[in-house]
């Protein structure tokens, strides 16, 4: 996938969803400010903004990220060591035993043999 591509994908996945995530949970906050305020009662403009501000910020950061992942995975080609994935069940087993003595790469090393 090309970068526009990809960005055009991921902001139309993340547009519905960010409305959720960004305004409702202001909703408890304006009502208590509204209620208790600390100076005066702040007004729907200035909410607006905030609303803004927050709205914006993934959408301005998003060809960021992306541009930095496509550049990554051009580079990793020239980087002398390889990805390793982390297997989370590795992680969960160390909390009910010690597992300082074994190296963390074996269960990848064995999962990749033939």
């Amino acid at each position: 996938m090309t970068f526009w591509d990809t960005l055009t994908q991921q902001l139309r996945g993340m547009s519905p969803g960010m409305l959720v995530w960004v305004v409702l949970p202001l909703i408890p906050f304006i009502i208590a400010e509204q209620i208790w305020p600390v100076h005066r009662k702040p007004r729907i403009r200035d909410y607006g903004m905030n609303i803004l501000i927050a709205l914006t910020t993934p959408y301005l950061a998003m060809p960021l990220g992306i541009a930095a992942g496509l550049w990554s995975k051009q580079v990793r080609e020239w980087l002398p060591w390889g990805a390793d994935l982390v297997h989370v069940q590795r992680y969960r087993q160390c909390a009910h035993r010690r597992c300082s003595s074994r190296d963390p790469g074996d269960d990848l090393r064995a999962a990749r043999a033939p």
